[in-house]
Formats: C-alpha cells, sequence, structure tokens
C-alpha cells in the first residue's frame, strides 16, 4: 500500500482533523484516508446501525480520557461508550444495576413459579420450618 506525507499541516487544520477523526472513532490516518475517498470517489461510509440503549452516548477515546468526568456528565443515566460508532459496553449506575438485578431475580422466580405451576401442592408451616433449619446448623 503507497504512503503519503503532507508537511507543513496548520495546527489549526490538524486539531480540526484530530477532532473530527475522534468524533468517528477513527485514527488521524483513517480519517485523512475516508476524507479522501469522499472527496476523489464521492464514496459514502458504509452504514453502520445499530440499537442504542442508553441517553448519554461518547467516544471510547473520551470516555479513556476522563471515565469518571463522562460518568458524572451521565449523571443518574446509563452511558454506552462506543468506538467506531458501535456500542462496546455500558457504564450502568449502581442505583439502575441494582434495579435490574432486582428484575432478572424477580423473571427467574416468576419463571420457577410459572414451571411448577399445576404440580403437587406442599403444607409447610414457617415456623416448622425455621426449626428445622435450627436443628441442623
Amino acid at each position: 500500500m503507497a504512503s503519503l506525507t503532507i508537511r507543513n499541516l496548520d495546527a489549526d487544520l490538524k486539531e480540526h482533523l484530530r477532532a473530527q477523526a475522534a468524533r468517528n472513532g477513527r485514527s488521524m490516518a483513517e480519517e485523512v484516508r475516508q476524507i479522501l475517498r469522499e472527496a476523489l470517489f464521492n464514496e459514502r461510509p458504509k452504514a453502520t446501525t445499530c440499537r442504542i440503549l442508553a441517553p448519554t452516548a461518547t467516544s471510547l477515546a473520551d470516555f479513556k480520557k476522563d471515565p469518571m468526568g463522562i460518568i458524572r456528565e451521565g449523571g443518574s443515566e446509563t452511558v454506552v461508550i462506543l468506538d467506531r460508532n458501535v456500542p462496546v459496553f455500558y457504564a450502568v449506575p449502581p442505583s439502575r444495576y441494582e434495579a435490574m438485578q432486582e428484575i432478572l431475580d424477580d423473571s427467574c422466580l416468576a419463571e420457577t413459579v410459572r414451571t411448577r405451576r399445576g404440580g403437587p401442592t406442599i403444607r409447610a408451616d414457617i415456623d416448622d420450618l425455621l426449626a428445622q433449619a435450627g436443628e441442623t446448623d
């Protein structure tokens, strides 16, 4: 593959290129290649579609620079971290994570109830069960 060196690039232009590359989740070199493709061949990047399941999103590069700042900006909301505009992970606040665990536990319990529905019933007295449990300890 051929190489190209660009000399005497204005600092402002380089900074804009760096920022655009970061927004697009690409290296500066890949961003330049994409700009050239679009300019010379009218080639648009292939659309990458995915579901974003959070109200706040940030690039992986920005997250690496200041992870706690990104989390603070998200407040009590989940933040999705994107790499090349594709979700790589979600940063979930503790309260939301605990709520998700409760929902999962409830769902598992509901599934157990559904599978046992119609099966034999057993009468139990909670005091007797506690007493039996105390005997085995």
